[in-house]
C-alpha cells in the first residue's frame, strides 16, 4: 500500500499527468483550428512535407516508418506532432556545453603512445582500426596491465562491490540509472558515509526518471547532508520537451582509478 501511495503521489505521476494534459490540449486546439479550410490544407501539406523529409533523412528505419505511418494516418495533426516530439536535434546550448565538456575531458585522458605502439605490433589491422576509432572519436585510450572479471549475477557484483568500496582511499564515483532504497543500497550507503568521514571524495549521479519512483524527489539533498556530492541527471519537468527522453542508463562505479564496475545491473533489491 505504501509503495502504491508513493507512486500515486510521486513526481513521476505528476509529470506524466501534466504532459498528457498538454498533449490533449495541443491535439484539441489543432482539431479546432483545422475546421478552418485553409488551416486544414496547411496542416495536411505540412504532414506530407514531414513524411518526405523523414523518408529522405538519415536515421533508424523503424523510427522513420513509425512516424510516417502516424503522420499519414492523422494528416491534420501528425506533422505538427512530429515537430513537437519527433525531432532529435539537440539544442545549440546543450551541444556547445557537450563539446566544452568533451574538450576538457580530452586534456585529462591522455593516451600512452608506447602502449598504443605495443598494442599495434600485436594486433591485426581490423582490431587496430576499432581501437583507433575509440581513442580519437570516443576518447577511450588503451591501457595495459589490466584485468577483466565477468560477474554473472547481481549478488556476485554486490559482494565484490562492497569489498572494493571498503578499500577506497581517495575517491568513489557512482553513476546509475536506478537507485532504489533497500538492503543493497543501504549497505552501499553505509560504506559511503564511513568513507566520507575518512576523507574519501564521494560523488553520485543518478537518473531523475529512473529513480523517480524509487527515491524521494529531494534525495540528492539528503545525500549532500552526509557529505556526498549528488546530482540528478536531466531533472524531470512537466513540459513537452523531446530532451526529457534523454536518460542516463549508465551503471558505473569507479574506485581510486584502480577498480571499476561497469554495466549489468542497477542498485536495488
Amino acid at each position: 500500500m505504501g509503495r502504491l501511495k508513493q507512486i500515486i503521489t510521486g513526481k513521476l505521476m505528476f509529470v506524466t499527468i501534466a504532459i498528457i494534459l498538454q498533449i490533449i490540449l495541443v491535439v484539441f486546439m489543432l482539431l479546432r483550428v483545422s475546421e478552418i479550410i485553409y488551416v486544414s490544407y496547411f496542416l495536411s501539406f505540412l504532414s506530407y512535407v514531414m513524411v518526405i523529409y523523414i523518408v529522405n533523412h538519415g536515421g533508424n528505419s523503424s523510427f522513420k516508418l513509425a512516424w510516417s505511418v502516424l503522420i499519414l494516418a492523422f494528416p491534420l495533426i501528425g506533422g505538427f506532432l512530429y515537430l513537437l516530439f519527433g525531432g532529435r536535434q539537440v539544442p545549440k546550448k546543450l551541444r556547445l556545453e557537450s563539446v566544452k565538456s568533451l574538450n576538457e575531458t580530452k586534456r585529462l585522458v591522455i593516451q600512452d603512445k608506447k602502449v598504443l605502439e605495443n598494442f599495434y605490433d600485436k594486433s591485426d589491422l581490423s582490431i587496430q582500426k576499432i581501437f583507433n576509432y575509440g581513442e580519437n572519436v570516443g576518447v577511450f585510450p588503451i591501457f595495459q596491465n589490466s584485468n577483466v572479471t565477468y560477474l554473472s549475477l547481481g549478488e556476485i557484483k554486490w559482494d565484490r562491490m562492497l569489498e572494493e568500496l571498503s578499500k577506497a582511499k581517495h575517491f568513489i564515483f557512482l553513476e546509475y540509472f536506478i537507485i532504489k532504497e533497500g538492503v543493497m543500497w543501504q549497505s552501499i550507503l553505509d560504506i559511503l558515509k564511513q568513507k566520507v568521514k575518512e576523507g574519501v571524495d564521494v560523488k553520485i549521479i543518478y537518473d531523475d526518471f529512473g529513480a523517480a519512483s524509487t527515491l524521494s524527489k529531494d534525495y540528492d539533498i539528503e545525500l549532500k547532508k552526509y557529505g556526498i556530492e549528488a546530482l540528478r541527471f536531466n531533472k524531470l519537468r512537466p513540459a513537452l520537451l523531446v530532451q526529457m527522453n534523454n536518460r542516463d542508463h549508465r551503471k558505473i562505479c569507479v574506485i581510486d582509478n584502480n577498480v571499476a564496475f561497469c554495466g549489468g545491473i542497477n542498485i536495488g533489491d
